[in-house]
């Protein structure tokens, strides 16, 4: 599907809830995070939304009134089509958010985003030692004043 990138989409519909759509773009990813809470079978959860079926999603996102969409995953750097989505996000009047771990976000791809209409990249980092990780998974509440170790 093309879509045409600089033409703002009017949308017939009122801001308000859901204000902000978390596009779940893909399960798949490089990285094995103890935190995350993606299926870890994910090959079993079914087939991806394709570009078309994810172009359809953004749109009536937008009628509903979501003004913000935040692509995530998985990884959404996996996914080839992103800069798609992004633009047609930017063209539907959506401010755009990447949430990556920076898995293959290259000086290229960072450009093709930024063209596409990409307005917001929320980078996670995971550091080490184990001492932090640990801190990131404690199953108990931690007083205000806890701190991750260093």
């Amino acid at each position: 599907m093309t879509t045409d990138t600089q033409t703002p989409v009017a949308i017939d519909s009122q801001i308000g809830p859901p204000l902000w759509l978390l596009a779940e773009v893909t399960y798949a990813c490089p990285l094995h995070c103890v935190f995350c809470f993606n299926p870890v079978d994910y090959a079993h959860s079914g087939p991806e939304l394709s570009t078309a079926d994810w172009i359809r999603v953004l749109g009536e996102a937008r009628a509903a009134g979501s003004v913000q969409c935040g692509f995530s995953g998985g990884e959404p750097l996996v996914r080839d089509d992103l800069e798609i989505l992004v633009a047609e996000a930017h063209r539907l009047g959506f401010y755009t958010n990447l949430l990556t771990s920076g898995i293959g976000f290259t000086p290229e791809r960072a450009k093709a985003l930024k063209d596409a209409g990409l307005d917001h990249v929320q980078l996670s980092s995971r550091t080490r030692p184990a001492s932090s990780m640990t801190f990131c998974r404690t199953p108990k509440p931690l007083p205000s004043s806890a701190k991750p170790p260093t």
